[in-house]
């Protein structure tokens, strides 16, 4: 093991660098990473360079990564493609991660995107159709007020009614990177939770300027007539449902300062029909509406600081808050043994 290797990951779609410097001992550590694509580099005088390419960070995730650094009597770099991990050896988590590709890809009943916690095993979810509705979620049979709903890492259950009512801010689909949900034997940093744990990670800007326009409608006419409002002689309810929105984000300094855009509105027409058997003459249908504005905005600049060995940083893990370590990803550990050019088992 060699003291004093330069680990450096940068962020592929930001720029974003974090670095450390292994210990006496050739560990290392590096925390608070975001979800995403990192190039991960062990630089040290007198060895060659290795860089691996293509290492996917996902959220509440800890990645190990090691590396075989030889003596070099000149400039050399190996580039290394990473492969997945399919299993996180270092975490007892139960539960899975969902991404924005599986948010966009499959269908949703009322676009919200905790309904795809269903996807995941000892997952019961009851879908509500209203658009002021919250949707309850079943784990591992518990209550659904014994959940825990956090976006990036922070609470996001009600001061009050706690998760009784599903997540207190419903981010849009289209403004979420990841979303993790942890069903059993999570860590003790989720306290108030013997349900599950789901964590919603929003999404950031990048070196590039991207965005997302988007639009979904429903219409009652295009529906047959309700029998007992056919069969009463009232009016059909006007009754229709729009969505539609935009994300935007880029860079504002490359490399290091990004902002990112989310807005989406609702305008939800419910049909409302009454019948009185005994008094039909108050027998009504009418039309109840809801605009509901859904606006996200978040700008990120790369402020951390680089602590000096592996010691130092796991010093500042453990004093660090969990929740915040849970939002920004995962944590790299692993080993370099630079004399002998062999992996450390």
């Amino acid at each position: 093991m060699l003291p004093g290797v330069a680990v450096t990951a940068r962020d592929v779609n930001t720029g974003n660098r974090r670095a450390a410097t292994t210990s006496d001992t050739g560990t290392y550590a590096i925390a608070g990473l975001r979800p995403g694509t990192y190039v991960v580099t062990f630089e040290h005088a007198g060895f060659t360079t290795v860089e691996n390419r293509g290492v996917e960070m996902r959220v509440g995730q800890t990645t190990r990564l090691m590396a075989t650094l030889r003596p070099a009597a000149i400039s050399e770099t190996i580039t290394v493609g990473a492969r997945a991990h399919l299993i996180d050896i270092a975490s007892s988590d139960v539960g899975d991660t969902l991404t924005a590709e599986d948010l966009r890809d499959l269908p949703t009943q009322n676009r919200n995107f905790v309904l795809f916690a269903g996807l995941v095993p000892g997952v019961i979810p009851n879908p509500q159709t209203g658009s002021e509705s919250s949707d309850a979620l079943y784990i591992n049979g518990q209550h659904q007020a014994n959940n825990s709903f956090r976006v990036d890492g922070g609470r996001n259950d009600d001061p009050l009614a706690g998760s009784f009512g599903g997540a207190q801010v419903r981010t849009a689909i289209e403004a979420i990177q990841e979303f993790e949900v942890l069903t059993a034997q999570y860590d003790a940093e989720f306290g108030s939770a013997t349900g599950g744990v789901l964590n919603a990670i929003t999404k950031s800007g990048t070196n590039e300027v991207r965005g997302s326009a988007f639009i979904f409608f429903q219409n009652a006419k295009w529906n047959s007539m309700d029998f007992f409002t056919r069969r009463e002689g009232l009016q059909r309810p006007d009754a229709a449902f729009r969505s539609e929105g935009f994300t935007f984000g880029g860079p504002i300094i490359r490399d290091r300062l990004h902002y990112f855009i989310s807005f989406e509105q609702s305008l939800d027409q419910q049909g409302q029909s009454r019948f009185f058997a005994t008094r039909p003459s108050l027998s009504y249908s009418t039309t109840e509406e809801n605009h509901i504005l859904n606006v996200l905005g978040r700008a990120d600049d790369d402020l951390a600081l680089s602590l000096g060995t592996c010691s130092a940083i796991q010093q500042d893990r453990r004093s660090a808050d969990g929740a915040g370590e849970r939002a920004r990803g995962a944590r790299f550990r692993s080993q370099c043994d630079c004399r002998t050019g062999e992996r450390v088992r």
